[in-house]
């Protein structure tokens, strides 16, 4: 089949949003398979939906407050959504339409809301255009996405039914950033999919089930898209990028340094601590990634043990080491750590902060979403209600999981400590 096809990156509905280089990269490979040139994409997440851009493309969306849906009206928090208005849109869809078929991605669970908003928009503008929607939302939740009201659900990386549909092209795509329009100051890529880890608190294997480390061909004809985009940030979106290093990433790099551009990579997914070796932080410094995102959640063992086995203190102090001595900037580096998830308690984040400051390191809190599917998602449906989505929302779950008080101490203490790292980093 082809024809006009649209795609659409929706609006967020959420406590809060950030553009942390979130980038609709799944649908732009998409629209490089489509066999058809009348292609038009409307991001709700790209430059209409953008307030300021700071240091290394990332920056604040556009956010208007709005009611807090039912299931979240207990969160002492304001709601708000994120993104570009909906008259723009409005206005695209009459300027640029009919279409044949709209294609509509969406990340988190709990950003349905937004999709809902798209759908009605499509139907009240052109009620005879198919709706497709997939991405992770659907994968992981796949009968609530099928309540929406879109014409075709897929679930998964598995496109044979969209590949009927569409008639997508066979060859592997090239993501289309030209469809957004003018430069693209950042981008994203992937040098591997899925995740040879099976950590209990992750989605990835419901998302992808197979780790892979995609053809170097594929990896650098995507690497030269971006740069004829205009990109000089690039953030990978791997889950486990430093993972088989020696025909992945370390292979890529040397391709990218011989076409001579000055870009600056960056690490928003975490860094293994165990392959961050002597070797690999002298290569990624030489190669100029300016952002270290690195992978503790905690320094617990017993935690560890439990869940993923890929962290602990002397995995990070020789990570840290190798970074620094490689000549990697200590404002670049940071490290993640889990909060509100169900076997982590407070005094566990408090030990770990008061570790990363000892470490002069940066904490960056990440929150627990208790998705369904997981071991450690599914062992909250005793404290949530996991089929209505909303609920997987992460600062909600953590706030009902430790109280406002605790919360609010750790947020404090992170803060704080994150304040007094950068001053001495000046």
């Amino acid at each position: 089949m082809t024809g006009s096809i649209l795609l659409v990156s929706p609006p967020i509905y959420d406590f809060t949003a950030f553009d942390f280089w979130l980038k609709p990269y799944g649908l732009l490979n998409i629209a490089g398979r489509i066999d058809s040139e009348r292609i038009s994409f409307f991001d709700f997440l790209g430059a209409d939906g953008k307030k300021t851009e700071k240091e290394f493309g990332v920056g604040k969306f556009i956010k208007q407050k709005v009611d807090t849906p039912a299931p979240l009206k207990d969160i002492p928090r304001p709601f708000h959504r994120f993104g570009a208005p909906r008259e723009l849109f409005a206005d695209f869809l009459e300027a640029n339409g009919p279409f044949d078929v709209a294609l509509i991605g969406c990340g988190m669970t709990y950003w349905y809301p937004g999709v809902s908003e798209v759908i009605t928009a499509i139907r009240e503008h052109h009620a005879k255009t198919t709706i497709v929607l997939g991405g992770i939302y659907p994968t992981l939740c796949p009968s609530h996405a099928s309540s929406l009201g879109a014409d075709l659900v897929v679930e998964g990386n598995d496109l044979d039914l969209l590949t009927k549909f569409l008639g997508l092209k066979k060859d592997y795509p090239t993501p289309r950033w030209d469809l957004c329009g003018g430069t693209v100051p950042s981008g994203v890529m992937k040098i591997t999919t899925g995740c040879p880890y099976s950590c209990s608190y992750c989605a990835s294997k419901r998302i992808d089930k197979v780790f892979r480390t995609r053809a170097p061909g594929l990896v650098e004809k995507e690497y030269e898209a971006l740069l004829g985009a205009g990109a000089i940030d690039i953030a990978f979106y791997d889950d486990a990028l430093l993972f088989n290093f020696d025909n992945g990433l370390g292979p890529f790099l040397e391709k990218a340094a011989a076409k001579g551009k000055s870009i600056r990579f960056h690490t928003p997914n975490g860094l293994h601590l165990k392959h961050l070796t002597a070797e690999v932080a002298k290569k990624l410094v030489a190669a100029n990634f300016k952002t270290f995102f690195l992978s503790l959640e905690t320094t617990n063992k017993l935690w560890h043990d439990r869940t993923d086995r890929k962290a602990d203190r002397a995995m990070f102090d020789a990570a840290l080491g190798n970074l620094l001595s490689a000549g990697a900037e200590p404002e670049g580096i940071s490290s993640y750590i889990l909060m509100g998830h169900p076997a982590i308690s407070p005094e566990m984040i408090e030990e770990t902060l008061r570790f990363l400051e000892s470490r002069k390191v940066r904490p960056r809190l990440s929150e627990f979403s208790p998705i369904p599917g997981t071991p450690d998602g599914d062992a909250c449906a005793g404290k949530t209600g996991l089929a209505e989505p909303l609920n997987h929302n992460k600062l909600a779950w953590t706030l009902r999981f430790y109280g406002e008080s605790i919360y609010q101490k750790i947020k404090e203490t992170a803060n704080s400590i994150s304040k007094e790292v950068r001053s001495e980093d000046q």
